[in-house]
């Protein structure tokens, strides 16, 4: 990954910086989170496959990724769930729902709700660790072992908790 965008508080795309300088000096980086809910109500949490330099063996948002160089938020949620879980959905399917706004990568938080079926990246995505959670599992694991979210991924899932109307994690 050669740049990244930086923001500020107001989650304002900036400047673009070099990520590896970026993620030594902890510039705040552009982040857009998707939580991919079935009709069900199932939610699919992304395990994070153990060769992953960054949070290996953790759950995350169903994807996520940084916003590429002339792309919005919005737009790096698109291609995040094609490269990610193989689902391409409309722009206007993805519904803003909150922010990860306490962490260097930071961003916006959106639900997609589709039955499609997903086709995880292997290189990205554990499938074995990965799965459909009921609202109520997931609420559980974030209130009891947030340790086991990557902590973008618990913020998102904090933001779709409130979001859902199940209250604060």
């Amino acid at each position: 990954m050669g740049k990244v965008y930086r923001v500020n508080d107001k989650l304002e795309l900036l400047e673009l910086v070099d990520f590896k300088e970026a993620d030594e000096k902890e510039i705040p980086q552009a982040v857009s989170f998707v939580i991919v809910e079935r009709k069900d109500g199932k939610v699919f949490l992304q395990y994070r496959p153990k060769g992953r330099v960054r949070n290996p063996l953790k759950f995350t948002s169903s994807a996520s990724g940084h916003v590429d160089e002339d792309e919005d938020y919005l737009e790096a949620a698109g291609r995040e769930l094609r490269e990610e879980l193989g689902i391409t959905v409309e722009q206007n399917k993805l519904k803003l729902i909150g922010t990860v706004p306490k962490f260097t990568h930071r961003g916006k938080v959106y639900l997609v709700r589709t039955d499609s079926p997903l086709f995880p990246d292997p290189g990205e995505v554990d499938a074995a660790g990965s799965g459909w959670f009921s609202l109520a599992e997931v609420k559980e694991m974030v209130e009891k072992t947030p340790e086991k979210f990557t902590r973008g991924g618990l913020q998102a899932f904090q933001a779709y908790l409130k979001h859902s109307h199940v209250g604060k994690a």
